[in-house]
């Protein structure tokens, strides 16, 4: 402090300089809290990882069950239009003979077409059942190397 007017000590100028320490002893327990709520954020994050790897797997295992599955269906629809061509064949022979009706070789014919577009619909599923194993794995299931979206930026 400066002052024009000497004071009862005669000086003009007085100084102070003054520092205070302090040690906080119990914080009310919020370190523990913070402690503990870290630790919760940990757990609760491994929880999530474990999560994820497990609905992962049951992805993978899902898509393994579908490509059996679609492969056994498949099989059957081929054996099936073999059957129906084998029957279609017969009863065409049948007909030309004068053993069969029209209408006998006519519901063949269908039965052959019906089986035909089951199988195509079992190929169809059969393919879809080969691309959700890469999906599943988180790949692209053509094989291209496509980068994220963020890492482009």
């Amino acid at each position: 402090r400066t002052t024009n007017e000497a004071g009862f000590s005669g000086r003009e100028e007085d100084w102070w300089i003054g520092a205070t320490a302090s040690w906080t002893l119990f914080d009310g327990g919020e370190r523990y809290a913070d402690r503990r709520e870290k630790r919760a954020l940990a757990r609760i994050a491994s929880l999530e990882a474990s999560a994820l790897e497990r609905k992962a797997r049951l992805e993978l295992e899902q898509s393994r069950i579908g490509l059996v599955s679609a492969q056994a269906s498949f099989a059957a629809a081929k054996a099936e239009v073999d059957a129906a061509q084998r029957n279609e064949r017969e009863t065409a022979a049948l007909y030309e003979q004068g053993l069969a009706s029209a209408l006998e070789a006519g519901t063949a014919r269908v039965s052959l077409f019906e089986a035909e577009v089951a199988l195509v619909r079992e190929e169809f599923g059969l393919a879809s059942a080969y691309l959700a194993i890469p999906e599943a794995l988180g790949q692209d299931p053509f094989g291209r190397d496509v980068a994220p979206k963020e890492a482009s930026r």
